[in-house]
């Protein structure tokens, strides 16, 4: 029985996890993962990396160091790394990697929690990397809290690229002060089953929240992308994009709330989720929600699945170019946008790079 006709036969009426149910997996027996030395680490993108390994920390590959604690800080406790930048316009130029191995020789589980605390109008940059290419049954889960004071801005990217076997649930928690902004983009590929859940609290005005999401999926890849944006005070603005190309068996999710409670007037909440169906048996479920309790506010929402275009697919035709070809050119022009959403020069050139190298 095939991934997504085991998670079809198993949905249950709990709409948190109606298109991704995770009795699916009650058949996996996993042991915890242990520390473990990676050789031959990724060439870093930056100056500034912290690295784990199985779920831990590698003291030894983690150049944060070179910071001084002032201004930016790492540390652990309770098993939470925190990840820390001070108050009073506080900036760091080069962007923070997060590089997250995974030890690829038998089966196992592990878990990382994390918080990034962003002191009032601090700006910072975070490159997130999940990397694995193992054959071994895995379940990857990761927690992350965030806190942006006033006037701070996180702009982070997550990425996802895991091994065959490998079930990735991450979710992620953010709570924004007056005038601070969250720019998040994510990119799924690769893996068994990917979840990622965002919920987002923008409790005070001029609070801006912005999500951009791309999927691309092959074979019998599952991947879900759930958010929750709950526009609590006046004055707030939200932005949910998702693009999906799905081909073979693969299946695209996404599920995206928002709520604007009674004190959330003049706030502005806009959804959209696209997807492109490369073949007969792929598919995508888009359920774009908005629950407003307020009477002075924009908000919008939408969703549209489809094939290639065949008008524009016998253009090219007509022009000499063959099919395959052709495909690829309109496929490439579906995603261009996910790239042109204003994301940093370093978010650019890692989601240029993650999509040259996927083929579907």
């Amino acid at each position: 029985m095939s991934l997504e006709s085991l998670i079809r036969q198993s949905r249950t009426q709990k709409e948190l996890w109606r298109y991704t149910p995770l009795n699916a997996f009650e058949i996996w027996k996993l042991d915890q993962a242990k520390p473990a030395n990676i050789a031959g680490l990724p060439q870093a993108r930056t100056a500034h990396r912290i690295v784990f390994v199985n779920g831990f920390l590698d003291e030894s590959a983690t150049t944060l160091h070179k910071l001084p604690d002032a201004l930016l800080s790492f540390s652990q406790k309770d098993n939470i790394y925190t990840l820390a930048l001070g108050g009073q316009a506080c900036l760091v130029m080069d962007p923070v990697e997060l590089l997250f191995l995974y030890d690829e020789t038998k089966d196992a589980q592990t878990r990382t929690q994390l918080a990034v605390n962003l002191g009032a109008n601090s700006r910072l940059t975070l490159l997130e990397r999940h990397k694995s290419q193992s054959a071994h049954k895995a379940l990857h889960e990761r927690d992350l809290a965030i806190t942006l004071e006033a006037g701070a801005k996180l702009t982070h990217a997550h990425v996802i690229d895991e091994g065959q076997k490998t079930f990735h649930n991450a979710q992620t928690q953010i709570t924004l002060a007056q005038g601070a902004f969250y720019h998040g983009h994510a990119l799924m590929r690769g893996g068994l089953l990917n979840r990622q859940m965002v919920t987002a609290d923008l409790c005070e005005p001029s609070a801006r929240a912005s999500f951009s999401s791309l999927i691309l999926g092959r074979a019998e890849e599952h991947h879900d992308i759930t958010t929750f944006v709950r526009h609590k005070a006046a004055h707030t603005t939200s932005m949910q994009k998702c693009r999906a190309v799905l081909s073979d068996n693969s299946c695209g999710v996404f599920k995206g709330t928002t709520h604007l409670a009674p004190a959330a007037q003049k706030t502005s909440g806009h959804q959209m989720a696209r997807a492109l169906l490369l073949s007969e048996n792929a598919s995508f479920d888009a359920r774009p929600e908005l629950e407003i309790y307020a009477d002075d506010v924009k908000c919008s929402h939408g969703a549209s699945t489809g094939a290639l275009d065949e008008a524009a697919l016998f253009y090219l035709r007509s022009r000499g170019i063959p099919e395959d070809e052709a495909r690829a050119m309109l496929t490439r022009a579906f995603i261009q946008s996910f790239l042109e959403d204003g994301a940093e020069p370093a978010i650019m050139q890692l989601m240029q790079e993650e999509i040259a190298s996927w083929t579907c």
